[in-house]
């Protein structure tokens, strides 16, 4: 949901400069309205202090404050603070891959925020360089990608 509210606003042109991915997350209603955005407040504010440590420091204070598993309940946490923490795509995906655990799944949803966010042309050179590009490689992705933000409907951050 996330993800797709700040893609939506990328795609649309819109400058995501000086907003929060969290002042995204927490301007769709039905985050803002529910229990859930007292913690997603609360673990921002925890955030704060973390953004001025090294990615090498986050991610062991991440693999320390949560508990790492192959459970959804258990790895979303941790992604999502890895997202929310970094100052850059690359930086979301390694500290959550450096916390250790299920790295491909943190890596992932950590790089999907993030990405969102940030957007693609954030991602490194030499990472788009590996990607396949054939009949459904990362032209047809992209291709997708911006066929449904056209569709979405969110409301703005």
């Amino acid at each position: 949901c996330a993800s797709a509210l700040v893609a939506q606003r990328r795609l649309a042109g819109e400058a995501l400069d000086g907003v929060s991915v969290m002042e995204c997350v927490l301007a769709v209603p039905s985050v803002r309205d529910s229990p859930a955005a007292a913690a997603l407040t609360s673990v921002n504010d925890q955030l704060a202090g973390l953004r001025r440590q090294s990615p090498q420091q986050r991610a062991e204070w991440l693999s320390q404050r949560y508990q790492i598993s192959l459970r959804a309940i258990e790895t979303v946490p941790l992604a999502m603070a890895a997202a929310l923490s970094a100052g850059t795509l690359r930086e979301a995906i390694e500290v959550a891959v450096n916390a250790g655990g299920d790295t491909d799944t943190q890596g992932a949803m950590s790089g999907g925020l993030a990405g969102a966010y940030y957007g693609a042309m954030s991602l490194p050179p030499s990472w788009l360089a590996r990607l396949e590009n054939g009949r459904q490689g990362r032209d047809a992705i992209r291709r997708l990608t911006e066929e449904l933000g056209a569709k979405a409907a969110l409301p703005p951050c």
